[in-house]
Order: structure tokens, then sequence, then C-alpha cells
């Protein structure tokens, strides 16, 4: 019987650390004080959009996003940012908060 209930903490404790892919017309915006670089729409930029998928694990922790090692946004769970950056090849990251 222990065992039982044993298997069942940990099945649960497993589903409630997945995660949910998410389509980013479906999450929600950042807060434009969230980005810090590439926010605005300009001549010869093109978007970029990145989306945050949904779920309890990682959710109390801000994502940082960075861009050839600079740092452009902050998503949390479910949330997706546009940036608007020049035509070209780049290097992007999460890194968990």
């Amino acid at each position: 019987m222990i065992h039982k209930f044993i298997a069942l903490i940990v099945a649960s404790s497993l589903a409630a650390c997945s995660t949910t892919p998410l389509n980013s017309a479906h999450a929600e915006r950042v807060l434009p004080e969230t980005i810090t670089r590439y926010a605005q729409q300009k001549p010869g930029t093109l978007p970029l959009n990145v989306t945050r998928d949904a779920g309890l694990l990682g959710s109390a922790c801000s994502t940082e996003i960075t861009l050839d090692g600079e740092v452009v946004a902050y998503l949390r769970q479910g949330q997706t940012v546009t940036l608007f950056v020049p035509a070209g090849e780049y290097v992007l990251v999460p890194n968990p908060g």
C-alpha cells in the first residue's frame, strides 16, 4: 500500500512540473519596460518573435533573453515578445532567472 502511495506522489509531482507549448497568438504580451533593446520597429528591421511556454516548471522566475550576449528582454511563463532586429544572423539564448 505504501508503494502505491509513493508512486502516486511521484507521478503527481512530475505532472506538476510539465510545461505546455504555447502559440505566440495565445500568449500574453510582455510589458514594454521588460524589453531593453529592439522594441521599436525601424526601417530595415524585421520582427523576431520569442515565446515562453506555459506551465509550472520555472514559473516563479523570469527568463532573460539575450541576443549576441546582450540582454534584450525578460519573459515570464506564458509570455511573448516581438523584437525588431536588423536582418542578419544572431545567437539567441534564454537564461533562467
